[in-house]
């Protein structure tokens, strides 16, 4: 017996290709949602320290660390 996608029945695979369809459609909005969720409660901030020479050249920080702070004084993050 071939595939249910290459039967020679009509109606049956029309039924095939429309769950088919339904269900990558259900995964796709359901993929599109968790990621517009995210994107929306979730932040995303990248630091690039960085200091002048005397000569004026930009050189790179290498052991700088930067802390978030509530307003009591909590450390919220921390990035080193």
């Amino acid at each position: 017996m071939p595939p249910p996608l290459l039967r020679t029945d009509g109606k049956q695979t029309l039924k095939t290709l429309h769950i088919a369809a339904i269900a990558a459609t259900a995964l796709y909005a359901a993929a599109s949602a968790y990621g517009y969720w995210h994107a929306a409660t979730h932040a995303t901030f990248e630091v690039h320290l960085a200091y002048r020479t005397e000569t004026g050249a930009l050189s790179r920080m290498r052991n700088g660390q930067l802390e978030f702070l509530d307003s009591d004084g909590n450390v919220l993050a921390r990035a080193s």
